[in-house]
């Protein structure tokens, strides 16, 4: 019999993900709350599952960085604020990430790849400064860029395109300065 991260790795790589929501659900209940869970954004034209499913499926089949995306919004539910007709969420990565680490740790994920998971949740949505990025950090930044790649497929239209603009000129700053 599978494990629940055996059984979790086995949803989060096959093709359709939402045919086994209910499955992922029993394993992290947490991300129940996602489902019909509207953003009320302009930036967003999905509500949080479907936006999360959406970065999930733009990304390749990568385990871990799929469960990064899985977990990278699931604190939305938690920590929002409606202003009429807007819905904000004010340091939802930040708690996305606290809420990822106990869920990490439940499934048994090994300590040193919490810890970078962790960070690339609490950074999804945060603007990557070139000064920051070194040669002993330099594979971080790039898995951070994949993921928050990722995570524009989940915006509406018009904003993904935006967005993708501006980590595509980062990307360019990164191949200028670090040549790996």
């Amino acid at each position: 019999m599978l494990n629940n991260l055996d059984r979790l790795k086995y949803y989060l790589l096959c093709d359709n993900i939402s045919l086994v929501e209910d499955e992922i659900f029993l394993i992290i209940p947490e991300l129940k709350n996602e489902k019909n869970f509207e953003q009320k954004s302009e930036w967003h034209s999905f509500d949080v599952w479907n936006h999360t499913l959406a970065t999930i499926n733009a990304c390749d089949k990568n385990f871990d960085d799929r469960l990064v995306l899985l977990l990278h919004d699931i604190g939305k539910p938690f920590c929002f604020q409606d202003e009429g007709n807007i819905r904000h969420f004010k340091n939802h990565a930040k708690k996305s990430a606290d809420m990822s680490k106990d869920i990490l740790l439940r499934l048994n994920i090994p300590e040193y790849k919490i810890d970078i998971m962790v960070k690339l949740i609490e950074l999804h949505s945060s603007k990557i400064k070139i000064q920051d990025i070194n040669k002993e950090n330099i594979d971080f930044y790039k898995r951070l860029l994949k993921i928050q790649k990722c995570d524009a497929r989940g915006y509406e239209k018009e904003h993904a395109m935006q967005i993708c603009k501006q980590l595509e000129n980062t990307e360019a700053e990164f191949k200028k300065n670090y040549k790996k």
